[in-house]
């Protein structure tokens, strides 16, 4: 049993690029094994719940926790080359930021990447948001482009981050797990990683 478990795991960890591949290296498999069906050390009890929600209680059931896909955030496209209809990741300065009281309030926000500019719209939002999306401010937003309007580019409510010269690019895809509420990506991401040490 135990041979067929190191079997599974090796495979397993193979196919999943993340880290520890050193153990393997090392030859340390029973000591990978015995880690992987016991249940994951010191965990809060409502990030615990969360977890067997999802049938989630050892570090063998979160390496089979499969991504349901995989963002590309290795590669900023101008927002010039962003072809509607498909997600990019785009680059540049707020240069508007603004309540509009349309059927519902949305929070639109104007990035341009000197090649074009592009509407980032929040139909969800908290106060400080206008705050956050100051304008002078650079940012990276991950979505889908759309066009609201013809000779217009639009992402709702995109994936943000805050960036400076310095902000280096993901070196991998980003995986994207199946959750549930409370339960964040990073989470995930980061016990994930805790079973391939």
């Amino acid at each position: 049993m135990e041979r067929e478990v190191t079997k599974i795991t090796m495979s397993v960890i193979k196919n999943r690029s993340v880290v520890g591949l050193g153990n393997i290296a090392n030859g340390n498999f029973d000591s990978i094994c015995h880690k992987l069906i016991e249940p994951i050390p010191e965990l809060d009890k409502p990030l615990a719940e969360k977890l067997a929600s999802l049938n989630i209680h050892t570090y063998w059931d979160i390496l089979l926790h499969i991504p349901l896909r995989y963002e590309d955030l290795t590669q900023v496209s101008s927002i010039e080359a962003s072809n509607i209809g498909s997600t990019a990741l785009i680059e540049g300065e707020i240069i508007s930021c603004q309540v509009i009281q349309k059927r519902t309030r949305q929070l639109q926000v104007v990035v341009s990447d000197k090649t074009a500019h592009i509407t980032l719209i929040f139909l969800h939002f908290y106060p400080n948001y206008q705050t956050q999306y100051q304008i002078g401010k650079y940012i990276r937003a991950y979505g889908e482009v759309k066009a609201l309007v013809p000779h217009s580019k639009t992402m709702f409510h995109p994936k943000i981050k805050s960036v400076n010269k310095d902000t280096s690019l993901e070196k991998n895809f980003s995986p994207i797990y199946p959750t549930t509420n409370g339960l964040v990506q990073a989470q995930i991401g980061k016990l994930v990683n805790q079973a391939l040490l």
